[in-house]
C-alpha cells in the first residue's frame, strides 16, 4: 500500500512538474517526505524531496545514507519535469550551498551573493551533513563571458595562467562552474599560479662573525747569569 502511494505521489509531482505547478503537500503527506526513484533501463537512483531531485551518485552514497533498495519506486516517467536540488543545507549548520551540476558545492559566502542569483530562502533544501560530504568543495571559477579560470584557496582566488599548468595540476575541466561579478569580486586576488611548484623564498645566509684572534702572552726571555772569570795567579818569577 506504501509502495502503491509512493508510485501515485510521484505521478502526480511529475504530472504537476511538467504542467508548471508545484505541489508543495503532496510530499509532506508522506511520513519520510521522501520518494527514492529509478527510472526503468537506467541505473540512476534519485531522491525525490520537496519536489526537486538529487542524483544519487554511488552504492556507497545510497548504503551509508541508510537507504533501503526495496524502498525504490520504479517509475517509466521521465523524472526531467522535476528540478534538481540546487540549494542545500544540513540540518546542523547555517552555511547554505550551491550544488553544481557536475556534483560539487561552494558555499555561499555572503547573503548578498546568495541573493544576486535570484535564488530564493524558501527553496533551499535541508539534507544530512553525510549527504553534503559526498559532495567535495568547488575550487574551479570562470566568471561568466570570461576565459580565464580561477582556483579558490583559503578564501582567494588564483589565476591558473596556461592550460599546460592546469593539466599538470591534475584538475579537472569539468569541474569548472561560472559565476557573476558580484560573487566573483567577493573574492579577493591572490597570487597567480604560474609554475607547477611555488617558487622557494630563499632563507638568507646569516653574516659569519669573525672569530676573534686570541693576542699571545709573550714568554719571558730568561736573563743569562754572566758567567764569573776566575783570576789568574801570576806566574812566579825565578830568583837569580
Amino acid at each position: 500500500m506504501v509502495k502503491q502511494m509512493k508510485k501515485l505521489t510521484l505521478f502526480l509531482i511529475i504530472f504537476l512538474s511538467f504542467a508548471g505547478i508545484s505541489a508543495p503537500g503532496v510530499l509532506a503527506s508522506l511520513e519520510t517526505g521522501d520518494i527514492l526513484v529509478k527510472l526503468q533501463n537506467s541505473p540512476k537512483v534519485y531522491l525525490v524531496r520537496n519536489n526537486k531531485k538529487l542524483h544519487i551518485k554511488t552504492i556507497e552514497m545510497f548504503n551509508s545514507l541508510g537507504y533501503k533498495w526495496s524502498d525504490i519506486v520504479e517509475s517509466s516517467a521521465s523524472v526531467e519535469g522535476i528540478p534538481r536540488i540546487k540549494l542545500a543545507k544540513s540540518s546542523n549548520s547555517p552555511k547554505v550551498y550551491y550544488l553544481t551540476e557536475s556534483g560539487m558545492k561552494r558555499h555561499f559566502p555572503s547573503p548578498e551573493i546568495f541573493l544576486s542569483y535570484n535564488n530564493k530562502w524558501e527553496d533551499i533544501v535541508t539534507v544530512s551533513e553525510d549527504l553534503l560530504n559526498f559532495y567535495p568543495q568547488n575550487e574551479l571559477i570562470k566568471l561568466m563571458g570570461d576565459y580565464k579560470i580561477y582556483k579558490l584557496e583559503n578564501g582567494k582566488k588564483r589565476w591558473i595562467k596556461t592550460a599546460e599548468i592546469f593539466n599538470k595540476l591534475g584538475l579537472d575541466w569539468t569541474k569548472i562552474d561560472s559565476v557573476n561579478k558580484t560573487e566573483f569580486n567577493a573574492y579577493p586576488e591572490g597570487e597567480a599560479i604560474e609554475t607547477l611548484f611555488p617558487t622557494p623564498t630563499p632563507t638568507p645566509t646569516p653574516a659569519v662573525s669573525p672569530t676573534p684572534t686570541p693576542t699571545p702572552t709573550p714568554t719571558p726571555t730568561p736573563t743569562p747569569t754572566p758567567t764569573s772569570t776566575p783570576a789568574v795567579s801570576p806566574t812566579p818569577t825565578p830568583t837569580s
